[in-house]
């Protein structure tokens, strides 16, 4: 794509396929691709699952410049269209990927079927963040650590707004969001009412509180597989026009 490699994976059966996004990328021996394999196994190849490293990180090429939300959709884009599927899809993003699952969500809302989104970002997190006073993604100091001094150079404040400016596009789809016990060490902003009316956004928009760690596409895959049968069973019934 645009002369650079990326690297991207599909495995397994079923419909709608599953769109995996994972999280960010703290350093080079991160493989993104490999943390959905624990689900693959565990899943035995019922559901097609579909994933990618993102530029700058795993074996996907690195790139000059900051990501603009608009590359960011462009390589989703250019994933799926080399590797010939069409969609619709189920979502699932896992911590930062949830950001960009809901960024693909609003770019193409015809062709999501569903969200499953694994304690993550969401686009609304940046209003989060100066509600309780926390120096979050929106900071000058931390948006040049990701925009410039990251591996992923992924301005999230950016993403994260151009996201929640585009919330009226949001699918009419079902979106499950599975809530760490502890997710990140901020108290009350994991269970914050802005996040939970993110959620309701949805149809339906289900929060439920897990007994997993914040990882939990690799420390309890069974439990990601669990629900999203259940997301994407509501969205088969969704397009179908059938019960839900």
């Amino acid at each position: 794509m645009d002369g650079h490699d990326i690297y991207a994976r599909c495995a397994g059966r079923g419909s709608p396929t599953v769109l995996y996004f994972s999280g960010w990328a703290p350093d080079p021996t991160v493989l993104g691709v490999s943390k959905v394999q624990a689900m693959e196994q565990a899943d035995g190849g019922r559901h097609r699952i579909c994933s990618y490293e993102r530029r700058n990180t795993g074996r996907s090429e690195t790139v000059e410049g900051t990501r603009t939300p608009d590359d960011i959709v462009a390589d989703v884009d250019g994933v799926l269209d080399a590797v010939s599927e069409d969609g619709p899809f189920v979502l699932l993003g896992a911590s930062f990927g949830g950001l960009v699952a809901s960024a693909y969500a609003v770019a193409h809302p015809d062709k999501v079927a569903g969200v499953l989104l694994l304690d993550s970002s969401v686009p609304d997190d940046y209003v989060i963040d100066e509600r309780h006073g926390f120096v979050g993604m929106c900071s000058r100091a931390n948006r040049d650590a990701d925009a410039l001094d990251s591996l992923e150079k992924i301005d999230n404040c950016r993403l994260a707004r151009w996201a929640y400016d585009r919330r009226d596009r949001e699918p009419d789809v079902p979106l499950t969001y599975l809530a760490a016990e502890d997710p990140s060490g901020r108290g009350e902003v994991a269970d914050d009412p802005l996040r939970k009316a993110f959620v309701k956004r949805w149809s339906p928009g289900v929060w439920t509180s897990v007994s997993a760690p914040h990882w939990m596409d690799e420390a309890d895959p069974e439990l990601v597989l669990e629900h999203l049968e259940l997301v994407r069973c509501r969205g088969k019934g969704r397009l179908s026009g059938g019960p839900s």
